[in-house]
């Protein structure tokens, strides 16, 4: 076997499948499938799952957030990542400048407060950034929110509430314009629609022609949510 992976039992699961999620292979069985039939069964599928298991691996690798890198990317470009001691203080703790990311650091500094300064930074961006966009898309597609605030999710993009309520994770900060726009569009279209159905993805593509397309480099993206 070329990979690991995990099994997942349900006594309401008819079916064997098998996912590939965060760089993980999960493996979802009816309860009382046997070890020895689940793994020959893998073993079945180990062309299918290598390939894709090895694609979305140096996805997450290549769009993940590593402090001890000096690489960070905003806004879909990577700024070089810089911690810096001679700043003066009055200087802010994160300074953005032409590319360059530059946090404060002092001899106390450790990762953790190296880490809180930088997104809370990328919060206060996100805030300034996201909120006036949403309302420009909200006025073009004319699907209006009762709100629209961000948030802080490790596992999603945004959210739509059944108050008409959109909340946008600070995390987008690290993707594309496009990609953002994507997932806003999105989210505003489950004002309408609040599931997945055929109506639900005809209005996204109403609005996000190349949304499939968009679907699949969020997917790519992932790791960004695990920072």
């Amino acid at each position: 076997m070329e990979f690991e992976y995990t099994v997942e039992r349900s006594r309401r699961r008819r079916t064997l499948s098998i996912q590939i999620d965060m760089g993980r292979v999960v493996v979802r069985v009816p309860y009382l499938v046997n070890d020895a039939d689940i793994h020959q069964w893998v073993l079945s599928k180990q062309e299918w799952v290598t390939p894709r298991l090895a694609k979305q691996q140096q996805a997450l690798l290549n769009h993940s957030v590593d402090l001890q890198s000096d690489r960070l990317a905003i806004n879909g470009f990577d700024y070089q990542l810089e911690q810096v001691s001679h700043l003066a203080p009055q200087d802010p703790n994160v300074c953005h400048s032409r590319r360059i990311i530059r946090v404060k650091v002092n001899a106390r500094s450790t990762e953790q407060s190296i880490k809180r300064q930088l997104q809370s930074s990328l919060k206060s961006a996100a805030q300034e950034q996201f909120i006036p966009r949403t309302r420009q898309l909200a006025s073009s597609t004319a699907l209006t929110p009762s709100s629209i605030k961000i948030g802080s999710y490790t596992s999603k993009w945004g959210q739509c509430s059944s108050r008409g309520e959109i909340t946008l994770n600070w995390r987008l900060i690290h993707l594309s314009s496009t990609l953002q726009d994507y997932v806003i569009i999105h989210e505003l279209c489950h004002l309408r629609e609040m599931n997945h159905g055929p109506r639900f993805w005809a209005l996204v593509s109403r609005h996000y022609p190349d949304y499939q397309l968009a679907k699949q480099e969020i997917k790519d993206r992932a790791a960004y949510l695990k920072w």
